[in-house]
């Protein structure tokens, strides 16, 4: 009963991320704790939830990522080179022989990276390219799945590790140029699927020493064809 109340807590998340507007340039300041209150008290289904919601995520990047460079005109372009995510200031993912506490200060950090980075992304293309509703759609189950991730992290840190503040400023860059928005966007969508592989795995890892089998349905995923 518990894991229902918590996924339907997880939805109501979700939901609240559709109606957000544009994310703003990351600061130092969130109030990480501030709905602990309605934590499932339960950890492991907490960090089963967490598991889930990346691995669907995972499932959808590679879907997301195409979809993006569908509608952004680089038909001339050397996409390996446009899209080369080496020179973005993603978060780096160092978790080989972290403790299971940093690695989710970790995937906090990136995931409020990401928050900021994909309403940015989505906003530009809402301007870009209105009439790209598949597209439009992707980026914003994105974001819903990005706030859901962020919130059980939260109980996480709060309840299991009493840490309540977490620095999460980067030095993001925000272009004006139109072409230099869709070569960003492209380079972080690409990074962000590469990361959310290694999050899979760690977090399937991590399920499996408790006992239990990961869902392989979610590494079976066909993109749905939109109207590009």
């Amino acid at each position: 009963m518990k894991l229902v109340a918590g996924i339907v807590q997880l939805l109501i998340f979700q939901q609240c991320a559709l109606v957000m507007g544009r994310a703003k340039p990351l600061n130092a300041e969130y109030p990480l704790c501030a709905n602990v209150s309605n934590c499932n008290n339960n950890m492991t289904v907490i960090m089963t939830q967490i598991k889930l919601k990346i691995n669907e995520m995972h499932s959808e990047a590679k879907c997301l990522f195409d979809s993006y460079v569908k509608n952004q005109q680089f038909d001339k372009y050397n996409l390996t080179s446009v899209c080369n995510p080496e020179s973005i200031d993603f978060p780096k993912f160092n978790v080989a022989n972290a403790s299971e506490e940093e690695k989710m200060v970790e995937l906090y950090k990136i995931f409020q990276y990401m928050k900021v980075a994909m309403g940015n992304i989505s906003q530009e293309q809402s301007e870009l390219n209105p009439l790209q509703h598949h597209l439009l759609s992707k980026l914003n189950t994105s974001k819903a799945q990005i706030a859901a991730v962020i919130y059980n992290l939260s109980c996480i840190l709060c309840r299991k590790y009493q840490i309540t503040k977490v620095d999460v400023h980067y030095s993001m860059r925000f272009p004006t140029n139109t072409f230099k928005k869709k070569i960003r966007g492209c380079k972080i969508l690409k990074k962000y699927k590469h990361f959310l592989l290694e999050a899979a795995n760690m977090m399937n890892g991590w399920i499996k020493n408790l006992g239990h089998n990961p869902d392989p349905s979610f590494n079976k995923h066909r993109c749905e064809s939109g109207s590009l």
